[in-house]
C-alpha cells in the first residue's frame, strides 16, 4: 500500500509540474526551478517506493510503519508549500531565454589561470603528504578526519577545473558560434584533464563534477543562442551522456568501496539493482528514523542552517565550531560515532533539506524552510536567465548542480561548495574587469 500511495503522490506532482511548464517546454524543462523540483520528486516519492519494493535500507535499520507515512506527508507538504511560494514570487516557471552572448578576453582568462595553478599545486602537495603517510585505502575510508582543517586546500583544487570549463565554453563553443561535436570533445578532454586533481578527494561526484557542468553549460549555450530546435537530436544525445555519467558514478562508487575494503572498513553485501543510485537518493530514510524516534530528537532551532556563517573559519583554528546536520544525524543514529577531535574512521550522513527542516523545527519547519528553498531556487533562476557570457553560463551551471545537493545532501556542505563557485566567479570577474593603463 505504501508503494502505491507514494507513487501516486510522485506521479501527481510530476503531472502538476508538467502542467505548469506547458508551452516552451524545452526551455522551461532546463530551467533551474524545473530541474530542482523534478529532482525533489524523484528523491522523495519515486525512490522511496523503489526501495520499499526491494526492502532496501541504507542504514540496515527497521522503522515503525507509521514513520514512512509521516515522511510521505511531511515531504508532500514541503514540496507543495515550496512550489506554491515559488509561483507566488515568480508567478510562473521561467524559461531559459535567448540572449545576446558576448566574448570574454581570452588573454586575460589565460593569465587568471596562471594565477590559480600554483595555488592548486600547493594544495595538491598537502593532500599527497597525507596520503603518503596513511596509505590510499586508509585515506579514502577516513578522509573526513584526515583532512580536518584542510577545507581551504580543498577549495583550491576546484579553481583550475572551473577555469578550464570557462576556457572550453569560450574557445570551443561560444567563439565557434554553433554546436560541433569536434569542439565539444576538445572541451571535454580539457575538462577531464583538469578534473584529475579532484580524484584525490576520493568522491565520485567530484570526479564527474566538471564534465556534468561542462555538458550542461553547452546545453545552456544552445538555449541562449536560440539553437535548440536546430540541435534537438543532439540535445537528446546529451541526455544520454548525462545518464551514462550517473551510471559511471555508481561504478566509481564500487571502485572506491573496493579500495576501502583493503583497510577493513567496508563489507560487501547482496545488492539490489542500482543500489548505489538508490543510496544516493536515500535521504528520506533520515526522516523514517526521526519519526520512529521522536522522543530522542532534540530540535536544533536553526543551528544547522546557520552553521554556514561559521563555515569560513577553518577547523584547525576553531576545532569545536558548530557543525551541519550530517554529524548531528550521524550521532543520533549511532551515538558518539562522529567526533572530529578524537574519532576514528568516521563519515557524516547526508541529510537533505526536508530532514534538516524537521531536525531544526519539527513540523513548524514547513512554515520556514520551504520558503527559504523557494527563494534560493528563484535567485538562481534569476541569475541563470541573465547569464550572457561563458563565465556566467559556467557559474550558472555549476550553481545548479550544487543547488540540487540541497535535496539529498547536507545544507552546510552544499553552501560550502556554492561559496567556492561564487568565490571563483567574483575573482575571475574582478580580474577580467580590471583596466590596464
Amino acid at each position: 500500500m505504501f508503494i502505491l500511495i507514494t507513487l501516486l503522490f510522485g506521479f501527481f506532482f510530476i503531472g502538476l509540474l508538467f502542467f505548469i511548464i506547458k508551452g516552451n517546454r524545452i526551455e522551461k524543462a532546463i530551467s533551474s526551478s524545473t530541474v530542482f523540483f523534478t529532482f525533489f520528486i524523484v528523491s522523495y516519492f519515486i525512490f522511496p517506493a523503489y526501495s520499499d519494493y526491494y526492502q532496501f535500507s541504507r542504514y540496515s535499520l527497521s522503522y515503525l510503519s507509521f514513520s514512512k507515512y509521516y515522511t510521505l506527508l511531511y515531504c508532500a507538504l514541503f514540496f507543495s508549500i515550496m512550489i506554491a511560494f515559488y509561483l507566488l514570487i515568480n508567478s510562473k516557471i521561467s524559461k531559459v531565454s535567448k540572449v545576446e552572448l558576448s566574448f570574454l578576453p581570452l588573454k586575460r582568462l589565460y593569465l587568471f589561470g596562471l594565477l590559480i595553478f600554483p595555488l592548486c599545486g600547493m594544495s595538491l602537495i598537502q593532500f599527497l603528504k597525507v596520503i603518503s603517510s596513511h596509505g590510499l585505502s586508509a585515506f579514502l575510508a577516513n578522509r573526513i578526519v584526515l583532512t580536518s582543517g584542510m577545507g581551504y586546500a580543498q577549495i583550491l583544487l576546484y579553481l583550475p577545473l572551473l577555469w578550464s570549463i570557462v576556457i572550453a565554453i569560450e574557445k570551443y563553443i561560444l567563439r565557434v558560434g554553433f554546436f560541433t561535436w569536434k569542439g565539444v570533445l576538445k572541451g571535454a578532454l580539457l575538462v577531464i584533464v583538469m578534473s584529475s586533481p579532484l580524484a584525490i578527494l576520493g568522491s565520485r561526484s567530484n570526479i564527474l563534477f566538471g564534465l556534468i557542468i561542462y555538458f550542461f553549460s553547452v546545453l545552456l549555450f544552445l538555449l541562449k543562442s536560440g539553437q535548440v530546435s536546430i540541435f534537438s537530436n543532439k540535445i537528446k544525445k546529451f541526455l544520454v551522456v548525462v545518464i551514462s555519467l550517473v551510471i559511471l558514478g555508481a561504478a566509481l562508487g564500487d571502485v572506491r568501496q573496493s579500495l576501502m575494503s583493503e583497510s577493513g572498513n567496508y563489507t560487501s553485501t547482496e545488492k539490489i539493482p542500482f543500489e548505489d543510485v538508490a543510496k544516493a537518493f536515500s535521504s528520506y530514510e533520515n526522516l523514517y528514523w526521526l519519526f520512529s524516534k521522536e522522543e530522542e530528537v532534540e530540535f536544533q532551532y536553526g543551528k544547522t542552517l546557520l552553521s554556514i556563517i561559521v563555515g569560513p573559519f577553518p577547523r584547525s583554528v576553531w576545532p569545536d565550531k558548530p557543525t551541519g546536520g550530517g554529524p548531528i544525524m550521524k550521532n543520533l543514529i549511532s551515538p558518539g560515532s562522529y567526533d572530529l577531535l578524537s574519532g576514528e574512521k568516521i563519515s557524516s550522513y547526508t541529510t537533505g533539506i526536508p530532514t534538516e527542516s524537521y531536525l531544526n523545527f519539527g513540523w513548524l519547519g514547513l512554515l520556514i524552510v520551504p520558503l527559504i528553498m523557494a527563494l534560493i531556487v528563484y535567485t538562481h533562476q534569476f541569475f541563470m536567465s541573465r547569464a550572457s557570457n561563458s563565465l556566467e553560463i559556467v557559474v550558472a551551471a555549476a550553481l545548479l548542480l550544487r543547488m540540487l545537493g540541497f535535496v539529498n545532501a547536507e545544507f552546510y556542505g552544499v553552501f560550502i561548495h556554492i561559496f567556492v563557485i561564487l568565490l571563483f566567479y567574483f575573482f575571475c570577474k574582478l580580474f577580467l574587469s580590471v583596466r590596464h593603463k
